[in-house]
C-alpha cells in the first residue's frame, strides 16, 4: 500500500521494467512514518481493494493477502461499519497469515464479515516467501477444473484450457464446494474473421485435446483447426460451467452460463479460446454483412466465397434482421445500411442530439423518435454504456413537453427502459 496524491492508501502498479519497479519501491512511505495501519487500516485496505477490482475480469481472481505479527490492538470492532459491495465479496480470497500465532487483531475483523471466502492460518514457522506463497495457493479455491467439455453440433471432445480460467463455481452454481466443476463450450456458428471488429475480448486460452479422458476428440479438434484455417473463419460460442457427474460425463442439469466468446486459429498451429466479459452482449462488436437471412435460405445454397464476397449470416428472420438498421428510404429486403458506434467518434453525440431535437416533435414524430430512442438505449445497453443510458433517462423528463398524453408517455417511456410513474 501506498499513500496517493488524495491522501488515500491503494495498491502499487509494478511495472516489466526492473528500473520502473525500483522507482515505485523508493518512491513509497518509509516504515518508520506513521503508515494508515496504525489508524484507518481497514478503510485504506477496502479502498485500495475496490479500486484494484474494476481492472479485473470475470475470469481473474483477486488473492488479498494480510500478513500480522498478531500486535495487541485496541480498536473496538464494534465501532468499524464497512461493508463491501456484494458483487466483490465472493469474488475475492482473503488470506490473513499470522506469524505469532496468538489472537488476530480486532482491527482485521471486517475482513471476516466481509469477505465469503476467509481464511486464518497461525503458523510461527513462517519465514520464507515460498512458504507464504504455498499457504496462498492452499486457501485458494476458486479455479475449476481445466478440462472442458467442446461441442460442436453431434460432436464433442474433451479439452484443456491454458492457464486454467479462474472462476468461482459457488457464483454460478449452486453445488456444494467440494463437488467439481468444468466449462462446456458450445460451438453454434462460424464467422469470418474480418467480419470481426473490436471484440470485448478479456482473457484469452490455448486449447488442447485431453487424450486421459478422450482418446477420439483429436480429430475433432484438428478437422476444427484445419476449417477454421482455410475459411478464415471462427467459431462463435456460449460458454457454460456446470457440475461434473459420475463416470466424467457432462449433464444439463445445473448448467449456468457464464459468457460468449470464440474459437480461432492461435500462433502456432493451434486453437485459442478467447472469452468476452459475462456483461457482453455478442452483439455491437459484428461488423457489416453483405448477406442477413433467415436460416432457412441458407439451404442448399453456396454459403461462403471470398471471390464473391458471400459473408453470411443467419438471423431469425427477414422482418427482423440482426446488427443492421434500415436506410431511411429503403424497404425490408433492400439495401441496409449498417449503424456502429464503434467506428464513428461523433456517433453517441450526434444520436443523443438527435433524440432531444425530435423530443420537441411529438406527437407528429413519434414513429421516428421513438424508433431513434429504442436504437440508442439499445446500442448503450449492448456495449454496457450505463452512464449514457442514466443521463438520458435524466435529461427526457426534462425535454418532453407536459401536454402528452398518457398513452404517449408511457410509448416514450417504455421506450426509455424507465418505470411509469
Amino acid at each position: 500500500l501506498s499513500k496517493s496524491a488524495e491522501n488515500q492508501f491503494e495498491f502499487v502498479q509494478f511495472m516489466d521494467s526492473k528500473s520502473s519497479s525500483f522507482e515505485i519501491v523508493d518512491s513509497c512511505p518509509r516504515p518508520s512514518e506513521p503508515l494508515c495501519l496504525q489508524t484507518k487500516f481497514t478503510d485504506a485496505l477496502f479502498h485500495s481493494i475496490q479500486k484494484a477490482y474494476s481492472k479485473f475480469t470475470s475470469c481473474q481472481h483477486i488473492r488479498l493477502v494480510v500478513l500480522t505479527d498478531g500486535y495487541m490492538d485496541l480498536v473496538n470492532p464494534n465501532e468499524v461499519e464497512i461493508k463491501v459491495p456484494e458483487m466483490i465479496k465472493e469474488e475475492i480470497t482473503c488470506i490473513v497469515i499470522n506469524h505469532s500465532g496468538s489472537q488476530v487483531p480486532f482491527r482485521l475483523n471486517p475482513l471476516k464479515y466481509n469477505f465469503t471466502d476467509y481464511h486464518v492460518h497461525d503458523n510461527k514457522s513462517l519465514a520464507s516467501c515460498n512458504e507464504v506463497a504455498n499457504t496462498v495457493m492452499k486457501f485458494s479455491s476458486c479455479e475449476i477444473s481445466s478440462t472442458a467439455i467442446l461441442s460442436i453440433g453431434h460432436l464433442s471432445a474433451s479439452v484443456s484450457l491454458f492457464p486454467s480460467p479462474c472462476i468461482r463455481p459457488w457464483k454460478h452454481l449452486n453445488i456444494r464446494r467440494n463437488q467439481e466443476s468444468r466449462f462446456y463450450v458450445e460451438a453454434f456458428g462460424f464467422l469470418q474473421v474480418n467480419d470481426m471488429g473490436h471484440p470485448p475480448i478479456v482473457s484469452r486460452y490455448t486449447m488442447v485435446h485431453s487424450p486421459d479422458t478422450d482418446r477420439s476428440g483429436g480429430d475433432l479438434l484438428k478437422v476444427l483447426l484445419e476449417s477454421l484455417k482455410g475459411s478464415h473463419t471462427a467459431a462463435i460460442t456460449n460458454i457454460y460451467i456446470q457440475s461434473l457427474v459420475d463416470g466424467g460425463s457432462v449433464t444439463t442439469k445445473d448448467r449456468q452460463f457464464v459468457t460468449h466468446g470464440f474459437i480461432s486459429e492461435s500462433h502456432g498451429n493451434g486453437l485459442c479460446l478467447s472469452f468476452f466479459g459475462e456483461e457482453s452482449i455478442a452483439v455491437a462488436w459484428l461488423g457489416p454483412f453483405d448477406f442477413l437471412a433467415s436460416s432457412g435460405d441458407f439451404e442448399g445454397h453456396e454459403v461462403y466465397n471470398t471471390e464473391k464476397k458471400i459473408t453470411p449470416f443467419p438471423v431469425g428472420s427477414l422482418e427482423r434482421p440482426s446488427y443492421i438498421l434500415p436506410a431511411a428510404s429503403s424497404t425490408i429486403g433492400a439495401e441496409f445500411q449498417y449503424s456502429s458506434w464503434l467506428n464513428n467518434s461523433n456517433g453517441p453525440s450526434v444520436d443523443v442530439n438527435k433524440i432531444f431535437r425530435l423530443c420537441k416533435k411529438l406527437p407528429e414524430k413519434a414513429d421516428y423518435f421513438l424508433k431513434e430512442l429504442n436504437r440508442v438505449m439499445s446500442l448503450a445497453e449492448v456495449l454496457g454504456w450505463a452512464e449514457l443510458t442514466q443521463a438520458i433517462q435524466t435529461l427526457l423528463p426534462t425535454h418532453i413537453s407536459q401536454d402528452l398524453d398518457m398513452e404517449m408517455l408511457r410509448k416514450v417511456y417504455h421506450a426509455a427502459r424507465m418505470k411509469v410513474v
